[in-house]
């Protein structure tokens, strides 16, 4: 049955790829895979050293140029977004698509990552667009010492 439902979500992440006119590599796929099944933050470098660890590891295609392009086209498609930590690294997480909005805490001292499910801005958004903006969108993060720390 794990098998079955494997192959169904390759399946619809296949079909993504296509809805959003490109093409079906096995980069993208491994990169797609990895991000929906972990449902974590993932800097290239971390991705890369999981990939390799993967069953069908992506041998040639695992450079950070590669995935880094990669992970750009696929922002674009809006099937994973970038998330931005202040610290100069780009981090990538999945994006289901479905409107779903979410923050992050990360400990400032062993930058563990948990995300933030719920998001009380939508009210400021609504003032916002009363200004006349649209497309509006918003980042935040929060950081702090997890309790492992403190």
């Amino acid at each position: 049955m794990k098998g079955h439902d494997h192959a169904h979500h390759k399946e619809d992440l296949a079909e993504r790829l296509k809805q959003a006119h490109l093409s079906i590599t096995p980069s993208r796929l491994a990169i797609l895979e990895l991000l929906h099944e972990s449902h974590r933050v993932w800097s290239i470098e971390q991705l890369i050293e999981a990939l390799k660890r993967r069953p069908k590891a992506l041998k040639g295609s695992l450079v950070f140029t590669t995935i880094y392009r990669c992970l750009l086209k696929l922002e674009e498609a809006k099937m994973v977004r970038r998330v931005d930590f202040g610290d100069g690294v780009s981090r990538f997480e999945f994006d289901t698509g479905e409107g779903h909005h979410h923050h992050h805490i990360v400990c400032t001292q062993c930058n563990a990552i948990e995300a933030l499910e719920d998001c009380h801005i939508k009210e400021i958004e609504k003032n916002v667009k009363k200004l006349g903006y649209q497309n509006i969108s918003h980042r935040m993060e929060f950081f702090g010492l997890c309790k492992g720390c403190s």
